[in-house]
């Protein structure tokens, strides 16, 4: 029994972290439907344990992985700063309490979420038999879609708000060409990396849980 247990360990451990990262999900969404609103105190704890199994499946050298993931991070935390500060890229805009500590108004832990939305959606991409064109594209555009969602259930939760009364179109574009920055920079280090079926479902399981809490709202 062991052994067999061991064996489909092996062979199918990306599909079984995703059915229990399915699992948890369902119960954050469950238990803040309940009343237990502590669920959003444990976003930024979240977005850093996702990164654990994400690095783990992720094909690539050890080497490769912590250049990237501090570059994309670092990235992700500065472009935060000029947002806030310069309203350059996104729009006028101003960060909650939610994502936990922050420096110079901007959350440490922001540049996190760019490196999982990114890397999940190139990998998406990587999974079908696409030209080099087409996959920049569709990532691209799942990025965005994602974020169509994501700004609801942030603003909603108090992840960050909009000084105007409605979010501006720049915000999305912005999305799609920083995400195109950072895919540029997954394809160039990475050529040779096999996809990862478990990084490809982080960002369409994420999308229906962020849809399940805006429902639960």
């Amino acid at each position: 029994m062991k052994t067999f247990i061991n064996k489909h360990w092996v062979e199918n451990k990306q599909a079984i972290m995703l059915a229990c990262m399915a699992f948890l999900f369902a119960a954050g969404v469950i238990q803040y439907v309940l009343g237990l609103t502590y669920v959003l105190a444990l976003t930024p704890i979240t977005l850093a344990v996702l990164c654990v199994p994400v690095l783990m499946f992720w094909d690539c050298t050890v080497r490769t992985k912590a250049v990237i993931f501090a570059a994309a991070v670092l990235a992700g935390y500065f472009m935060g700063i000029i947002g806030v500060h310069m309203a350059f890229l996104f729009g006028h805009y101003n960060y909650g309490s939610v994502l936990g500590f922050k420096a110079w108004g901007v959350p440490l832990i922001i540049g996190t979420t760019w490196f999982l939305v990114t890397l999940s959606a190139w990998h998406i991409v990587a999974l079908g038999k696409l030209s080099t064109v087409q996959r920049f594209l569709l990532a691209g555009a799942l990025v965005v879609m994602f974020d169509l969602v994501f700004e609801q259930f942030a603003v909603a939760y108090g992840l960050w708000a909009w000084r105007s009364a409605a979010i501006p179109l720049l915000n999305y574009v912005s999305w799609f060409f920083v995400g195109e920055a950072y895919f540029f920079a997954y394809y160039h280090l990475t050529k040779k990396a096999e996809p990862s079926i478990f990084v490809a479902g982080l960002l369409p399981l994420t999308a229906l849980f962020l849809w399940l809490m805006l429902v639960a709202q």
